[in-house]
């Protein structure tokens, strides 16, 4: 996929695969997140699609950011990914 003249970024949606239901997220993660805290500062568009699993169980996911006002170029990178990979479509065993 190459979108010319585009000014985007992509970087995993957090460092850590997907927790555990009864994780706490306010007591039990201890990582930061710069490029999401980042974003969310500045106001950048970003949107995180799934990209694969962890083990064929923890979902992992893909996050795209781009300039301020830019909110179409990162829909239309996701929209993009997700007609050329199946990963949105695929489930986990649930065991």
């Amino acid at each position: 996929m190459v979108c010319h003249g585009a000014n985007l970024r992509s970087a995993p949606t957090l460092p850590v695969t997907a927790t555990a239901l009864e994780t706490n997220l306010e007591t039990d993660l201890s990582f930061a997140d710069p490029l999401g805290a980042i974003g969310n500062l500045l106001g950048l568009p970003a949107v995180s699609v799934p990209c694969g699993f962890k083990n064929k169980v923890l979902p992992i996911s893909i996050e795209f950011l781009a300039q301020v006002r830019n909110d179409g170029l990162v829909l239309e990178v996701a929209r993009l990914y997700q007609q050329h990979t199946a990963w949105a479509l695929v489930q986990p065993p649930m065991d």
